[in-house]
């Protein structure tokens, strides 16, 4: 037997327990009914080879659910009714043997800048097992929170977020004006850079090598005089040095 039949021999078996894992694994979870509690929480099934899907969006009932499929030629997305009240079900159906990803997004803008709200990405992966294609998840879907405003009915409002780097930013949508950011207790600080009339500040710890391995707490306080706003923000620094930052509680 040549290396060529061997070869041939090795694919057609790693293809035959792949699909004899994922048959398994997808008759398992047709027994389940599975909620992923978050602020946007959902519930899925996978049955009939097919994934029902429910989403929950009453957090931002003012949005709506809009769907993004990474390749169109795996699975196909079929929305179940109308969405009511930031609820909405969808259907989703293998169509190719491959690996996808679908986004349901609930985006919005202030201030003519853009951003999601919210961002429930799902790994689909889609096989062929006894003459029919199967779907299932390739890990738990994704529930990525987006920034959170400060001052929004405001000229000068504001979003608080991370970058594409994961660093905590403040986002000045149209520019800083007269905000000012400080930490009375100068353990972190905020570096400011310019893009047009957005204005980002990354929030830092001022001494990259002090207190590391314990968690720290601070507050960042921010204001304009001209628009009379003051307020805080949450800041916490972990045993890795991480730092996260968010809006405090009215």
């Amino acid at each position: 037997m040549n290396k060529k039949v061997l070869l041939a021999c090795a694919i057609a078996f790693m293809v035959l327990v792949i699909s004899f894992v994922s048959f398994l694994y997808i008759r398992k979870q047709r027994k389940e009914r599975t909620v992923i509690d978050s602020e946007y929480p959902i519930v899925y099934t996978v049955k009939d080879d097919v994934i029902r899907l429910t989403l929950n969006g009453k957090r931002t009932k003012e949005l709506s659910w809009t769907v993004d499929v990474e390749n169109e030629s795996f699975v196909s997305v079929t929305q179940k009714g109308e969405e009511r009240n930031g609820k909405a079900k969808y259907i989703l159906t293998p169509k190719a043997e491959g690996l996808t990803s679908v986004d349901f997004r609930r985006s919005t803008t202030i201030g003519g800048y853009d951003y999601d709200a919210v961002d429930i990405s799902l790994p689909i992966y889609v096989a062929e097992n006894q003459g029919k294609l199967v779907i299932n998840f390739l890990e738990e879907p994704k529930v990525i929170m987006g920034p959170e405003v400060v001052a929004k009915d405001s000229e000068y409002p504001f979003l608080v977020g991370r970058n594409d780097q994961g660093q905590p930013e403040l986002t000045f949508i149209n520019g800083m004006s007269d905000w000012t950011i400080t930490d009375p207790n100068e353990i972190v600080v905020a570096n400011t850079s310019k893009d047009g009339n957005v204005v980002r500040a990354v929030i830092t710890k001022k001494d990259e090598n002090s207190n590391k391995g314990i968690i720290q707490e601070t507050t960042l306080e921010v204001g304009s005089a001209s628009m009379g706003i003051t307020g805080t923000l949450d800041v916490v620094i972990d045993v890795d040095g991480i730092v996260t930052v968010t809006k405090s509680a009215d």
